[in-house]
């Protein structure tokens, strides 16, 4: 049976997944109000996010870029806090850890997929 190790662990696992269907909310509801161009509309969400996300790292300290650095930072947090939660004190809390590193590389590798080509003409 599975019980619960860290009850402080519990409420940070929660406050983290509210954060993230909060955040989520918000993030979605700026772009579908935002005025940009046709180009970036059909980009889609995860462009939007990206992009603002990015603009954080410029130095835009704006309340949207700060709204989507709290959802990453939530979904990066998420995992490990809710696995610790009922692991803590096992022996399969390596695997805890393991699996949070491999979702913190998924997303890092779905947010910030890398430079895109170049189109390159002969």
């Amino acid at each position: 049976m599975i019980s619960i190790q860290s009850p402080v662990l519990l409420v940070l696992a929660a406050i983290a997944g509210g954060a993230i269907v909060y955040l989520t909310l918000q993030i979605r509801k700026a772009y579908l109000l935002s005025l940009t161009s046709v180009e970036e509309k059909s980009a889609g969400l995860l462009h939007f996010y990206r992009r603002n996300l990015e603009l954080l790292l410029d130095g835009d300290k704006s309340k949207l870029t700060l709204t989507c650095w709290g959802h990453y930072v939530s979904l990066h947090l998420f995992p490990l806090l809710a696995g610790l939660t009922f692991y803590l004190r096992t022996d399969a809390n390596f695997l805890v850890v393991i699996l949070t590193i491999l979702w913190n590389m998924q997303l890092m590798q779905r947010v910030f997929p890398g430079p895109e080509p170049a189109d390159e003409e002969p």
